[in-house]
């Protein structure tokens, strides 16, 4: 059984506890390995924070397995997902106590292949290249040897992945039309529009540094945190990303995005030929006189 991180929050010790309790109770058949995960296995957890729990098993067991351990143990507010999401993993939500956990099945020969797929530069979507990250830091609650050994293989990010994503990340900004239509996107007055492409935008940038930095990129939602092992990134990264959705002027808020794009592009070597949208990005700048 694996222990929490040094400086874990009192929240995340009482919800590690709770999970412990959980997997005590689960029987071998409905989690041959359990793993806790998300922002408890970092230590992160807060207040609000629910549990993240993996049960791994040959077969997913069916919803009337499930259905019925769930109520022996006591649990409430059960609310069972009809379909797998985009890693074939199956989820129940529930109330354990005071606290809501997210329970996950997972096959052994999924997870292997998916972390195959991964490590093989075969994957570049942010949902189902997150469970490198995600696995990386999962701790185990009950154990065959799996777990400890995906960790290991995901000490190394392959090279390979970080030139796939950070071409891809980069592809649109090479295109001067394409930047012009986010300038334009202010002066026809539409926030929303503009809201979703920023973001976007953002979630490029991200992509690249933690690609840079052989870091498997994280769920964003905990990016303050994750973003402070990047060894290369922009001075004042997250106060800049801020800006770009707290701005009161629109051409301030573009501004923002794409000076943070040129200096993001700024630390890529030469290795990753991104010379066209650099020069790009620098002349839409200049353009708008930013």
């Amino acid at each position: 059984m694996d222990s929490l991180p040094p400086r874990a929050t009192a929240a995340s010790h009482t919800r590690y506890r709770i999970a412990q309790e959980l997997s005590e109770l689960c029987p071998p058949v409905l989690g041959q390995e359990i793993a806790i995960t998300g922002s408890v296995s970092k230590g992160l957890a807060d207040d609000p924070s629910d549990i993240e729990q993996v049960f791994y098993v040959q077969e997913i067991p069916g919803v009337q397995a499930r259905d019925t351990w769930l109520r022996q143990i006591g649990a409430s507010a059960i609310i069972h997902d009809e379909t797998t999401i985009e890693d074939g993993s199956l989820w129940s939500t529930f109330r354990f106590g005071e606290i809501w956990i997210e329970a996950g099945w997972q096959t052994f020969r999924q997870q292997e292949e998916l972390l195959r797929q991964i490590l093989a530069a075969q994957v570049l979507d942010h949902h189902r290249l997150i469970l490198g990250e995600i696995t990386s830091h999962a701790l185990s609650l009950r154990g065959e040897g799996h777990l400890p050994r995906w960790r290991q293989q995901l000490t190394q990010y392959p090279p390979q992945l970080a030139q796939r994503l950070i071409a891809n990340a980069t592809d649109l900004w090479q295109f001067p039309h394409l930047l012009e239509a986010r300038w334009a996107l202010a002066q026809r007055h539409e926030p929303w529009r503009l809201a979703e492409v920023l973001l976007r935008e953002l979630h490029n940038i991200l992509r690249v540094l933690f690609a840079l930095n052989h870091q498997w990129e994280p769920e964003w939602k905990w990016i303050s945190q994750s973003s402070g092992a990047l060894a290369l990134k922009p001075h004042h990264l997250m106060e800049r990303s801020t800006a770009i959705f707290t701005e009161n002027d629109a051409k301030q808020r573009i501004a923002a995005c794409i000076q943070l794009i040129y200096d993001t592009l700024t630390l890529l070597p030469v290795e990753y030929d991104v010379a066209q949208a650099l020069n790009t990005v620098r002349e839409s700048l200049d353009l708008h006189s930013y």
